[in-house]
């Protein structure tokens, strides 16, 4: 009886990790630690970037706004995943709509509450990303290419909380940025195309 639950629990787990897409939450972490330590805050030592308590909130608030986005996102997508996404839409549902609603609204929460320890752009920067991903993922979505670029746009946004942060914006950077960004909407259509029937 035990073992069932507890697979059962593993399998709740697993769902949620793959809604969130927790894989791609570590790529953005290491991305803004790794352009703290060698770009915007070079001249400070190693241990003070990596002590950094409001670049850890800031950090984590982005890991929080984003696996809020992934859920909304695939809160609005459930019908069409049923179609596109048999396998994947089965190990979703093991999660109910309602408890992704509410890991929504209260990810989105503690990403605010984390945002005013550092500052108000903070929390202006995170609440119209909050906004954005939730007109995208309602209304966007269903626009070919235009949707694409907003998706691409929002998926590295969370990224540049880091140049908020330090108040240093640096053009290598933002255009690497840019090239990840049109990577990113490339992959997006070629998605769409191969889910053409959903």
């Amino acid at each position: 009886m035990f073992s069932r639950k507890y697979k059962l629990i593993l399998k709740k787990l697993f769902s949620l990790f793959s809604v969130v897409r927790g894989y791609n939450i570590l790529v953005i972490v290491l991305a803004q630690y790794l352009s703290s330590i060698y770009i915007l805050a070079k001249d400070t030592s190693l241990k003070e970037v990596l002590l950094d308590p409001k670049l850890f909130t800031l950090v984590f608030a982005s890991s929080l706004v984003i696996a809020a986005g992934y859920i909304i996102n695939n809160f609005y997508d459930s019908e069409k995943d049923l179609i596109n996404r048999p396998r994947k839409s089965m190990l979703d549902r093991l999660v109910s709509q309602n408890t992704k609603l509410s890991g929504y609204f209260v990810l989105n929460f503690l990403t605010v509450i984390l945002a005013s320890y550092v500052s108000f752009k903070a929390v202006l920067f995170f609440s119209s990303y909050i906004f954005m991903i939730w007109f995208y993922s309602h209304k966007l979505k269903k626009y070919p290419f235009v949707g694409n670029l907003i998706a691409s746009s929002l998926a590295i946004a969370p990224f540049f909380i880091v140049f908020v942060y330090y108040r240093n914006f640096d053009t290598v950077i933002f255009f690497h940025g840019l090239f990840l960004s049109l990577i990113i909407s490339m992959r997006e259509i070629t998605k769409d195309l191969e889910n053409i029937k959903g």
